[in-house]
């Protein structure tokens, strides 16, 4: 007997609408969104044209993540009419695959990124990573399918298969599980195809892969029928399949759709037809196309010698990978307006011979938006409600915010007390604001910052380090690297600080404690906690003026923790601990 168990056991859990036009739920027909009432769409006998339009978005933009340099994946996205917010659960890479959620009001700029699902402990049928979520509220209750493989041979998993897990928030999840507590799927492989995967990753010397399995799922729901769209990629090669359910647990056998992997398929209830998008490959150039069906079955091409006559283009442009195209839909994983969004994924393909994690850092979820050819001649309404023309498009042509190393003055003060306790003195000096978000280490954004105020004396560099963090962990800690010679040859000419809640620590390079001169103070605050160091130089004399040193500070929250620890920096982002990677802060008089 199936049962429902908290994601705590192996998987660790914490804890937009499609096209426009209409909200979520309504009768298409009679439903006006509010930028209908204030915009002349024109007359809709005149809306019919040819062929689709299409225009696209860009990236979706994680503010969290300014400098991304994960890659981003398999996501679904839902309009919530209720809140007017999209939200969307998708795959990210933090350490293995994980599964992450973000809101946001244009499907363009995404806020509140957390990390929902990941796997800490391996179970029978989950290991290693999650991926691809597709995300449906039916009843009041979300519904997620999402894949993870069963099989490990080394790092190589294979074996895939789909699991549902439920929740009332879309943020606090439950798994499906078998009677022995343990996450079990929905749709699976037979023992049959496992021992055939198995023998097939032994043929290749003991460590090579198996079969896929089935996984990627893509849902939609229409008249009480759950219709879930996956990946069934065998001996046979990959495929497309659709089975079917009343409950959303316990679904038919599986019925092959397409001769493609990594689809998204959504049933548009003003067309009354299923939207299918596929990527497609020729020689060097990677497509997103659109086809429909009436049944949900049968859709324009089934293989891939007809579809590469497909003229549907959702994306446009050569030379760069798109996949795991889905449709932007409303909660019951409908689309419903005549302007419709599709997001893939997008990124450089990788040279010749190579794997495509070469160029695994350029791969982004991307937006484009289209008008059916039945609405062809409609002016395409954007995602946040607003026309398409030259004015509104403007924030949908942001970009990734390209790196740059941070570089700041630093002004000399006068000697006193290391208290902890008293800015005063470093009023009108240097003030550094540590706030690049890291997803290094399988780190997650959190509620955490501070802020560094430096001086600097004859002999000395003095710091005061302001921690906002409201959360008290054992772990807490504060890095802080000085590299005074500017690029030092040897470790043990870098100086170290590490500040936690119970002590400071200074070092070299490599590991030997300073102490000479060294004066430091440390308060407990309301927000956080203040520290205050004072730094001999140890190579630096003379007049500074002009002169430069290295330094970087890193800020952590809960550091111990394998999934969900947090943290800030100055400069490296990366967490290189790289003296090349330092920031630079040069000496004015």
């Amino acid at each position: 007997m199936k049962k429902w168990i908290a994601a705590l056991l192996g998987v660790a859990m914490l804890s937009a609408v499609g096209c426009s036009g209409s909200p979520a739920g309504s009768d298409p027909e009679e439903s006006v969104s509010e930028s209908e009432s204030v915009y002349d769409w024109g007359d809709p006998s005149s809306w019919e044209g040819e062929a689709m339009t299409t225009a696209d978005l860009g990236d979706c933009i994680v503010d969290s993540y300014p400098y991304d340099e994960r890659y981003d994946w398999g996501q679904s996205v839902l309009y919530d009419e209720e809140e007017g917010i999209y939200k969307m659960w998708w795959c990210r890479h933090s350490g293995y695959d994980s599964i992450w959620y973000a809101e946001s009001e244009d499907l363009k700029h995404w806020r509140s990124a957390r990390k929902l699902l990941a796997v800490e402990q391996n179970t029978t049928w989950i290991k290693l990573h999650v991926g691809k979520p597709a995300v449906i509220k039916i009843g009041g209750e979300y519904k997620m399918y999402f894949e993870a493989p069963a099989t490990l041979n080394g790092l190589k998993e294979f074996d895939n298969n789909v699991f549902l897990a439920t929740s009332e928030d879309g943020l606090k999840w439950n798994i499906l599980s078998d009677d022995s507590g343990e996450p079990y799927p929905v749709i699976r492989m037979t023992d049959r195809d496992m021992q055939d995967s198995w023998n097939k990753s032994q043929l290749a010397g003991g460590s090579g892969y198996g079969y896929y399995g089935l996984g990627q799922p893509s849902v939609t729901y229409k008249d009480g029928t759950y219709y879930l769209y996956y990946t069934h990629s065998l001996a046979a090669g990959d495929r497309m399949y659709v089975a079917t359910s009343e409950d959303g647990i316990h679904f038919s056998e599986g019925r092959q759709v397409f001769l493609r992997a990594g689809s998204g398929v959504k049933y548009n209830a003003r067309l009354g037809k299923f939207m299918f998008a596929y990527e497609y490959t020729t020689g060097n150039i990677s497509r997103v196309y659109y086809m429909e069906s009436t049944d949900g079955y049968e859709f324009t091409y089934s293989d891939y010698t007809t579809a590469s006559l497909n003229e549907n283009v959702l994306s446009k442009g050569g030379g760069y990978v798109r996949g795991y195209p889905d449709f932007v839909s409303d909660l019951n994983g409908q689309v419903t307006g005549y302007t419709c969004y599709v997001a893939y994924m997008e990124g450089k393909m990788a040279d010749a011979g190579n794997d495509w994690r070469q160029y695994s850092a350029t791969w982004d979820i991307h937006i484009a938006m289209f008008n059916p050819a039945e609405f062809a001649n409609r002016t395409m309404e954007l995602p946040n409600g607003k026309p398409n023309d030259k004015e509104n498009i403007v924030p949908y042509r942001d970009k990734h915010v390209p790196y740059e190393e941070q570089r700041e003055a630093l002004y000399p003060g006068e000697e006193s007390r290391v208290t902890a306790s008293d800015l005063s003195l470093y009023e009108g000096k240097t003030v550094l604001t540590v706030s690049r978000v890291s997803c290094e280490e399988r780190a997650v954004p959190g509620d955490i910052g501070a802020t560094v105020y430096l001086r600097y004396t004859e002999d000395a560099l003095w710091i005061y380090v302001r921690v906002r963090d409201a959360t008290v962990n054992d772990s807490d800690l504060v890095y802080i690297g000085i590299d005074e010679k500017r690029f030092a040859e040897k470790a043990s000419e870098i100086t170290n600080v590490e500040i936690r809640r119970s002590a400071i620590a200074v070092t070299d390079g490599d590991g030997a404690a300073l102490t000479e001169g060294i004066e430091t103070a440390f308060r407990v605050t309301g927000t956080g906690y203040d520290a205050e160091i004072r730094l001999p130089f140890r190579f630096l004399s003379g007049d500074l003026a002009g002169k430069t040193v290295g330094f970087d500070c890193f800020v952590y929250d809960n550091r111990a923790s394998a999934e969900y620890k947090s943290v800030v920096c100055w400069n490296d982002y990366l967490l290189r601990y790289d003296i090349a990677r330092f920031g630079e802060l040069y000496f004015k008089a």
